[in-house]
C-alpha cells in the first residue's frame, strides 16, 4: 500500500474520531442554549468522551492487536453511529453523553488500531513523518469544528455540522483496507518491548503534560483579553497556537526520520521549552503573552507523535496494546486540565494557573527523562 493512502487513511480515521467533541466544543452556546445547561453541566457532558476513552484504551489496544483491520473500520463505525444520533436526535444532555460516550471508544480504538496500521506498512525511516502526520489530524479537526460555526451552526443550524461529518464518515469507511493481510509482520523478538512500569510512568507524564496543554486552549483566550488584547486578537492567537501544533507534530516526526531519532529526548526538550512558555504568560504583558503562546503551544503541543514513534519502536510486536495504555493519559490530562486549572484561576489569578502548569510540564519532562534514563541504563 503507498505511504500517501496509509497517511490518509490513518489521518482520516483519528481525525473523524475526534470531530464529535471538537464540534460539541465549537457549539457550545447553541447546544447549551438548547439543553438549558450551565457551565458545569457542559463540562460534565464532555467528560463523558474523556472518561470513556481513558478506561476503554488499554482494552482496546489488544483488541486492535488481534483483528487490526476490523478495528480501524469500527472506530469509524462507532463514530459515524454517534455524529447520525446526535444529528437526527441526542434531545437530552444524559442521551448526548450517551453518543459521546460511543465516540469516545470509537477514538480510543482508532487511535490504537492506526498505530498498529502505520506501524506494519510503514517503513521505519518514514514511520515518525507520518505518526507526526496523523497526530497533526487531531489539531485540524479542532480548526476544522471552529469554522463550521460560522458556516454552518449559525445558518442552518448546529446539527447540520454532525450530519455533514456523518456523511464524511460513510465516505471513510467505504477507504478503509478490509484486511491487512499481505502487510509486514510483527517481528520475532523486540527486545521484550517496554516494561509495566516504564508504561506507567509515561502515562502520568502524558496526564500532567495535557492538563497543561488543555487548560491554555481553554483559557488563552479569556486571559489574552484580561491582559488588554482585543478579543479578535486573541482569537487569531488561539487558531495560530493551533496550527503551530499542527506544524510542529509533522516537523518534529520528519526530523526524527531524518537523523534517525529513537527514544523520548526530544519530547523531554520539547516540554522544558513548552514550560518556558508558561512563564512567559505570567507576565501579562501584551508582547510576552503572544510569544509565552506559541512557545506553550508549539512545546506542550508538538510531542505527541514523537511520543507515538518512541513507544511504537520499542513495542513493534505488539504497538496497539502499548499505545492503548500510554494514550491513557492523554484522556485523563485532556478531561481533567480544563475544570482544574478553572478552579484556580477563580480561587487564585491566571498567573498562579500558569505557574502551576509550568510545574506539570517540567514534572513531565523528568518524568520521561527518567524513563529514558532507565532504558539506556539496560542496554548497557
Amino acid at each position: 500500500m503507498r505511504r500517501a493512502r496509509v497517511t490518509t487513511v490513518a489521518s482520516g480515521v483519528v481525525a473523524l474520531g475526534a470531530v464529535p467533541v471538537f464540534l460539541t466544543g465549537a457549539m457550545g452556546v447553541q447546544i447549551r442554549a438548547e439543553f438549558g445547561l450551565g457551565p458545569a453541566g457542559f463540562g460534565i457532558m464532555l467528560s463523558a468522551f474523556h472518561v470513556s476513552s481513558a478506561l476503554a484504551s488499554p482494552a482496546l489496544g489488544r483488541v486492535a492487536e488481534r483483528r487490526p483491520a476490523m478495528s480501524m473500520r469500527w472506530a469509524v463505525i462507532l463514530t459515524l453511529v454517534s455524529l447520525s444520533g446526535i444529528a437526527l436526535g441526542g434531545r437530552s444532555p444524559v442521551l448526548y453523553a450517551g453518543f459521546l460516550i460511543g465516540t469516545g471508544l470509537g477514538f480510543a480504538l482508532a487511535q490504537t488500531s492506526t498505530n498498529l496500521f502505520i506501524t506494519r506498512t510503514v517503513p521505519a525511516g518514514n514511520r515518525a513523518t507520518v505518526l507526526g502526520i496523523k497526530h497533526a489530524a487531531i489539531p485540524l479537526a479542532a480548526l476544522l469544528a471552529g469554522l463550521a460555526v460560522p458556516t454552518v451552526a449559525v445558518t442552518i443550524g448546529w446539527r447540520w455540522a454532525f450530519a455533514i461529518a456523518a456523511g464524511g464518515a460513510t465516505l471513510l469507511w467505504a477507504r478503509l483496507p478490509k484486511s491487512f493481510k499481505g502487510f509486514s509482520k510483527p517481528p520475532e523478538r523486540d527486545g521484550g518491548g517496554s516494561p509495566p512500569k516504564e508504561l506507567v510512568v509515561l502515562v502520568l507524564a502524558t496526564s500532567l503534560a495535557m492538563a497543561g496543554g488543555s487548560a491554555l486552549s481553554a483559557f488563552l483566550v479569556s486571559f489574552a483579553v484580561a491582559t488588554g488584547i482585543g478579543a479578535a486578537t486573541a482569537g487569531l492567537l488561539l487558531a495560530a497556537g493551533g496550527a503551530s501544533a499542527i506544524a510542529m507534530r509533522v516537523m518534529w516526526g520528519w526530523l526524527a526520520d531524518r537523523r534517525s531519532t529513537r527514544g523520548y529526548v526530544g519530547i523531554v526538550w520539547l516540554l522544558t521549552v513548552g514550560s518556558v512558555g508558561y512563564l512567559l504568560l505570567t507576565t501579562a504583558q501584551p508582547t510576552l503573552v503572544l510569544v509565552g503562546a506559541m512557545t506553550s503551544f508549539g512545546g506542550v503541543s508538538g510531542w505527541s507523535g514523537l511520543l507515538a514513534h518512541a513507544v511504537v519502536d520499542r513495542n513493534q510486536k505488539d504497538p496497539a496494546r502499548a499505545t492503548g495504555v500510554t494514550q491513557v493519559g492523554f484522556y485523563v490530562g485532556g478531561g481533567i486540565g480544563p475544570p482544574l486549572f478553572g478552579l484556580l484561576i477563580d480561587q487564585f489569578s491566571y498567573r498562579f494557573a500558569w505557574v502551576t502548569a509550568a510545574g506539570f510540564v517540567l514534572v513531565a519532562a523528568g518524568l520521561v527523562l527518567a524513563v529514558e534514563l532507565s532504558s539506556r541504563a539496560k542496554q548497557t
